[in-house]
């Protein structure tokens, strides 16, 4: 259950990551261990604030995204050709959070197409077969055809130390879900992980909502992060026109 999780990733952490990495997944490295650091010195868990997101909005946004090929198996997509604003995700078959964001990311998918890109790097479990996409379609099901699909697999993903994450296909992936929003041009303007997730749903619970499901915290959660972020992003390319067309 959401509201009865201690939510502190950093807690976990230990001090470096030893894979290449590209320069701005460096700058999450660094934000881990300062927030590690800073919580060894008190060991205290504020279930309201999010250090490392706050270090990761100082620190990455603006920095360029890469790489911007993305493969796994006979799947590939090039990033550098698509000329609209992206919306790129982890998603875990095995995390509840991934299962219960899924209808709701298909609903942004279909209601921003015209202006963003979707794009979700898919960890599928080996138990969500199609026996469990028929009885639980929501969870399990397909995303929509608004949305490019990659699949993960081990060949394309390198672990980092632990709690660090992995880099797919040399992507971050600071935890299940990571997600990525990137201008025309590349330029990261904002990333979040589970732990950010986390903390706004814990901060709803405790606004008099203790008496909510998992499913309808998520949901509350994700509407009141999610969209602000897209409309930002395309207030953003508003701004500053491109030349090109957008495809895809």
């Amino acid at each position: 259950m959401i509201k009865k999780t201690a939510v502190i990733i950093i807690s976990l952490f230990l001090l470096t990551a030893c894979v290449d990495e590209p320069p701005y997944s460096e700058k999450i490295s660094e934000c881990i261990t300062e927030a590690h650091e800073a919580y060894k010195k008190t060991f205290q868990i504020n279930f309201t604030s999010n250090p490392v997101q706050e270090c990761f909005d100082k620190n990455v946004i603006g920095d360029s995204f890469s790489p911007l090929v993305i493969a796994s198996g006979n799947k590939k997509i090039d990033l550098s050709t698509i000329k609209k604003p992206i919306y790129l995700h982890t998603f875990s078959d095995s995390l509840g959070q991934s299962l219960r964001e899924k209808e709701y990311i298909n609903d942004m998918a279909v209601k921003y197409s015209d202006d963003i890109k979707f794009i979700v790097l898919h960890k599928q479990a080996p138990f969500a077969s199609g026996m469990m996409e028929e009885k639980f379609p929501k969870l399990y099901g397909p995303f929509n055809n608004n949305i490019t699909v990659i699949s993960v697999t081990e060949d394309n993903t390198t672990d980092l130390d632990d709690g660090y994450g992995e880099l797919i296909s040399g992507v971050r992936n600071i935890s299940y879900p990571t997600t990525y929003y990137l201008s025309t041009d590349k330029k990261i303007v904002k990333v979040t992980s589970l732990e950010e997730v986390m903390v706004q749903t814990n901060i709803i619970y405790m606004d008099n909502n203790q008496h909510l499901s998992d499913q309808e915290l998520s949901k509350l959660s994700f509407y009141a992060r999610v969209p602000k972020l897209i409309d930002e992003l395309i207030s953003k390319e508003e701004k500053n026109p491109k030349d090109t067309q957008a495809t895809e």
